[in-house]
């Protein structure tokens, strides 16, 4: 047996149970549905001569409506060294609320009438970006789970590697690249997080084309947050959330809230 294939297996005997192993097992048992993940994998089904294995834990991020847990899965690229083989060449910068204040303020003086304000969140961002066939033999992850070791293969970018937040970064800066040039909306973004102020007569024309552009075809749009400003007098505040229709308002706090 090999070096590499005697590393993978004291990886995998190390590996420990945890306290949301049943939820681990769900949420990666349904992205092997959206076709992310390929899995479960039996020990004798892979090939421990090649690539490398990372371990998948979880991390709690609030609560959900129902009162459990909002559980988050995390695979640990750093210890299958796939991190540590990652140079990263970019600086990433993001947009700021500062830069957003600023162009209300232009907007405020220049056009004198109610702004909006509207952001889009997409969801799973790096999930939604395939991984080169030959690089999925690195994106292996496993845990312990119903007592015994489940392995999966990623086929989309994971969440734990260096590498995917730089992909990412491309991607969404493509975004906000054709939504000025092309679609001419006053973007600004900060990661999987797209928002932007303009007239609120147009607000949900503004955000509608944004969301359903055909360049964006391959991701899914979360939209929320609507606040509407009134030049020269006292803020009107409210918060919207958009629905899988589009437009489809779900709630409405009013004026004062």
């Amino acid at each position: 047996m090999s070096g590499v294939a005697n590393i993978l297996l004291q990886v995998l005997s190390k590996l420990k149970s945890d306290d949301h192993a049943a939820e681990l097992l769900k949420l990666s048992n349904g992205e092997v549905g959206l076709g992310r993940l390929v899995g479960p994998l039996k020990v004798e089904e892979v090939d421990l001569a090649e690539g490398s294995i990372a371990s998948r834990f979880s991390v709690v991020q609030g609560v959900l409506p129902d009162g459990e847990p909002k559980v988050r899965a995390v695979d640990n690229m750093t210890e299958s060294k796939v991190n540590q083989s990652t140079a990263a060449q970019e600086k990433l910068k993001y947009s700021t609320l500062d830069w957003l204040f600023v162009s209300m303020q232009r907007m405020m003086r220049d056009l004198a009438c109610p702004l909006s304000m509207w952001k889009a969140d997409i969801d799973c961002a790096y999930r939604r970006l395939p991984l080169l066939p030959e690089h999925r033999r690195h994106a292996r992850v496993a845990f312990r789970s119903d007592g015994g070791v489940k392995i999966f293969q990623h086929c989309a970018l994971p969440f734990g590697a260096i590498s995917s937040v730089h992909h990412w970064e491309r991607i969404g800066a493509l975004l906000c690249a054709i939504s000025r040039r092309i679609l001419h909306l006053p973007v600004y973004r900060f990661v999987d997080d797209f928002f932007a102020a303009c007239r609120a007569t147009v607000a949900d024309h503004s955000m509608q084309m944004f969301a359903r552009h055909p360049s964006f075809s391959f991701v899914w749009v979360h939209m929320s947050c609507l606040c509407v400003l009134q030049a020269g007098a006292v803020p009107v505040r409210c918060h919207i959330n958009f629905g899988q229709k589009a437009g489809h308002r779900q709630s409405l706090d009013g004026p004062g809230n």
